[in-house]
């Protein structure tokens, strides 16, 4: 007996589009439009990730990285870890003062307030980058919440604002 796939449930559920092994080892391009990250608005900005192979995420199994794009349809980072072309990945997003802004667009409380929102996304593109061993890395965004989201969208309206003042102090 086959189980129904999930898509054939409910229909709003949508296929993932996820490329083959042997496509990945020709090294075929993605389909995805780089300017959907590189063209958003305000998307060059310095974003503290931590990036994990897809899977139950654990601290020690993660790199650290920081992104040069982001967007919410993908973001480009540098890391010192390896990546192949078409791995899943788990990418903890820190922007400053997340629970505040989402609070802007939710009409619930936690008692813990969460400093990071999670996506789910694709590698489809990895470069040596320039003068030192990290890897610039450009990941598809999969899965994201809709409202986190649209706090990363106001984060970067925000940023163009204050174009002089650094997230990590």
């Amino acid at each position: 007996m086959t189980r129904p796939l999930d898509k054939d449930l409910d229909p709003t559920v949508k296929d993932v589009d996820i490329q083959s092994a042997e496509s990945r080892e020709s090294g075929e391009e993605s389909s995805f439009d780089m300017g959907l990250i590189k063209n958003y608005p305000f998307s060059e900005s310095k974003v503290s990730l931590r990036v994990s192979s897809y899977g139950y995420f654990r601290e020690e199994n993660s790199t650290r990285a920081h992104s040069l794009y982001i967007s919410p349809h993908g973001i480009e980072f540098t890391t010192s870890k390896e990546f192949d072309v078409g791995t899943l990945v788990k990418i903890n997003v820190a922007i400053p003062d997340y629970w505040g802004r989402k609070q802007e667009f939710v009409d619930y409380g936690r008692i813990d307030k969460p400093k990071v929102f999670k996506v789910i996304a694709r590698v489809i593109k990895v470069d040596q980058a320039t003068r030192n061993k990290k890897k610039n890395v450009v990941v598809e965004t999969l899965n994201i919440d809709e409202v986190d989201a649209k706090v990363l969208q106001r984060y970067l309206m925000e940023k163009k604002k204050t174009p002089f003042i650094d997230e990590d102090e």
